[in-house]
């Protein structure tokens, strides 16, 4: 698969820390002033728009059939398709667009699966962000919550108000991490993110 697929399960939640806060379980807080973090929101591009041909340069029906029954129309697909996706993808250049896409790793029941995410390249908004604090989850030994807050507050409120009930692709570091749905408005520029201790060292 290609670079831009995530090996990682990084769950991002847009929340007011006073919402956080609330009935959490976690350890103490340790502040971490000195450490930052590339964050970037991005507009999430429905299949519909993206608008794949059914059959992307083939002229033989049987092969065109094959390539249509697993078109990137849908959110999830199981490991050994997305190499075909990816081909359908490129033929079509989805970068001449504006787009781009990422494979995100789900679990689905007690099944894995990778979930297609295609947004535009250009982000909403992108800041390098403090971590404000950084805490462990006693339950979770391998997991660790980055607390920040956005310094564009105005435009993370204007971003977040036009996007309630639709999802945003979150990125850290460049890299497309998780794609939350957007439940409310945000005006405080909070924010709360749940990363794999791995990425830390990385």
């Amino acid at each position: 698969m290609k670079s831009n697929r995530i090996a990682i399960h990084i769950l991002f939640i847009f929340a007011a820390w006073a919402c956080v806060a609330c009935g959490k379980t976690q350890a103490s807080p340790q502040t971490k002033d000195d450490v930052k973090y590339e964050v970037g929101i991005y507009e999430i591009v429905p299949f519909s728009e993206a608008n794949f041909p059914a059959f992307p340069q083939y002229d033989d029906y049987q092969k065109a059939k094959e390539i249509e029954e697993v078109l990137p129309y849908r959110d999830f697909y199981v490991y050994s398709d997305t190499a075909v996706v990816n081909t359908i993808i490129a033929l079509n250049n989805i970068e001449e667009m504006g787009y781009k896409h990422v494979w995100l790793p789900k679990k689905i029941g007690n099944a894995n699966a990778c979930e297609l995410v295609i947004y535009k390249s250009l982000p909403l908004l992108s800041e390098k962000v403090n971590i404000k604090e950084i805490e462990e989850i006693p339950n979770d030994k391998d997991v660790l919550q980055l607390f920040f807050t956005l310094s564009d507050k105005e435009r993370f409120a204007t971003i977040t108000k036009a996007n309630i009930n639709k999802k945003l692709a979150m990125s850290v570091n460049g890299e497309i991490v998780y794609v939350p749905t957007v439940m409310n408005e945000i005006t405080s520029g909070n924010c709360m993110i749940i990363i794999p201790k791995s990425t830390i060292d990385r």
